[in-house]
């Protein structure tokens, strides 16, 4: 998978998932994603697909995963830092500004055999079709630095945030 020259270990990654298997069944009780591809309606807010879809490309590369030992994937879970924060002090309508921009730059850096789902308020997970663990540490990292770098411009004021991220494969 070829993720780009320059490109360093994500810090704190958090390595292998002990059992996909129950990630993933943790991942559809959660019930409020949303992913990128053609799967099932997009959401207005952060124009990514609905859970339904995620959760059906995510048991289907589950099922797919099990029948070979030569197919790889991985799953990175993303989180905006200090969200909470950001919303207290800016309020819903920028809160909502940063949303769009983290699911824009994820909508930049997905392949099409990709996807990518809103978990959660601020919580993100991508599966990344056809990639090691190191392949996934690598573009987290560079997703990471992408989000981080451009500032979100709500009304008069401009708001920087992070997101830490980590993730597994079975």
């Amino acid at each position: 998978m070829d993720l780009g020259a320059g490109s360093r270990p994500l810090a704190g990654w958090r390595g292998q998932a002990t059992d996909s298997r129950h990630s993933a069944r943790h991942l559809f009780s959660q019930g409020n994603g949303a992913a990128v591809a053609a799967y099932g309606d997009h959401r207005p807010l952060d124009r990514l697909v609905e859970p339904a879809g995620f959760n059906e490309r995510l048991q289907l590369e589950w099922e797919r995963l099990k029948r070979s030992t030569e197919i790889q994937a991985a799953l990175v879970l993303c989180d905006i830092d200090h969200f909470k924060r950001i919303n207290d002090t800016y309020g819903h309508g920028c809160s909502d500004e940063v949303l769009k921009h983290f699911a824009s730059r994820l909508r930049e850096h997905v392949r099409a055999t990709d996807m990518a789902a809103r978990i959660g308020g601020e919580e993100f997970a991508v599966l990344l079709e056809a990639a090691s663990i190191e392949d996934a540490q690598v573009w987290a990292e560079r997703f990471r630095q992408d989000a981080a770098a451009t500032a979100v411009v709500c009304g008069e004021v401009s708001i920087s945030y992070s997101a830490s991220m980590g993730g597994g494969s079975p």
